[in-house]
């Protein structure tokens, strides 16, 4: 798998959830995992009213130098989705660079996934089902730290270990344990493929 960073200085990131589904908890745990890794990281949280279910979005830059830039990007080289009803709802690829990397949350093959705008690594998991058999049913599927194991496996810009001891500094006990688990099984569960391999 050819390396995410190799010409880019900063990577920019935006991840798509519903309220509930622990986007902006996620995306700090997504950071803090690259500080682990040695890399520099911010995040900027953008959403409406504050209810479950309404569409969230969080912007996350990742820098192997520090990040200077501070304002809200204004295009971003991956889109992560973690609810696959968001696409009904908003475009999900406004802003997102020709040929960046998606990371979509759906139950399709990658053969069956289309993107309005296209993408040269596309990385697909079931995470939906994933946080159901974890986390148990709930109305809104947990589904935000499977699906950044599967940004992690997609684009290898953190490392598993990185976010495991982020979610174990951030909780402990039973909270920590499911957490784990539900990003273990979405980084072994994700399938990649690149745009050359169709």
């Amino acid at each position: 798998m050819r390396p995410i960073l190799e010409c880019i200085i900063v990577y920019v990131v935006r991840l798509y959830g519903r309220g509930g589904q622990g986007t902006v908890t996620a995306t700090r745990l997504l950071a803090k995992a690259a500080l682990f890794d040695g890399k520099y990281a911010s995040s900027i949280a953008r959403f409406g009213a504050e209810r479950r279910g309404a569409p969230v979005a969080v912007y996350l830059r990742i820098s192997e130098e520090p990040i200077l830039v501070k304002s809200f990007p204004g295009s971003w080289d991956c889109i992560v989705v973690a609810d696959p009803k968001l696409e009904r709802m908003v475009d999900v690829t406004e802003g997102f660079k020709p040929h960046g990397v998606a990371v979509l949350n759906t139950g399709e093959a990658p053969a069956d996934v289309r993107l309005k705008v296209p993408a040269s690594r596309l990385g697909v998991v079931d995470a939906t089902a994933i946080a159901l058999s974890v986390f148990g049913p709930r109305a809104i599927p947990i589904t935000s730290t499977a699906m950044i194991a599967s940004f992690a496996r997609t684009t290898g810009l953190v490392s598993l270990e990185a976010l495991v001891k982020s979610v174990e500094d951030e909780w402990e006990g039973r909270i920590a344990r499911l957490n784990v688990d539900a990003m273990e099984r979405a980084y072994e569960e994700t399938i990649i493929v690149d745009e050359e391999e169709g």
